[in-house]
């Protein structure tokens, strides 16, 4: 279901970058740096530093989480284990 749901994202915003691209395929040729004004370009610093924040607490996370299934695994659960089959 994430891999269907990843792809089907992957898919509409790829097609609705392209459709943006080829409407406005002579901002590309002039340069997109000259046409924007500057609080649009700090905005866009601002996205971009928010997403690369956002990244390194989900990969800490995930970290820590992976970290703690590995260690839950090693405990002692304090019974036998063995010959059960539930």
């Amino acid at each position: 279901m994430a891999l269907a749901l990843a792809v089907t994202t992957s898919v509409v915003f790829g097609i609705v970058s392209a459709l943006h691209i080829s409407q406005g395929g002579a901002a590309l040729r002039v340069g997109a740096r000259s046409l924007g004004d500057a609080g649009r370009q700090r905005i866009r610093r601002l996205l971009v530093a928010s997403e690369i924040a956002l990244s390194v607490v989900l990969l800490t996370g995930a970290g820590l989480l992976a970290r703690s299934f590995v260690k839950l695994a090693e405990v002692d659960p304090g019974f036998d284990t063995e010959g059960v089959h539930t």
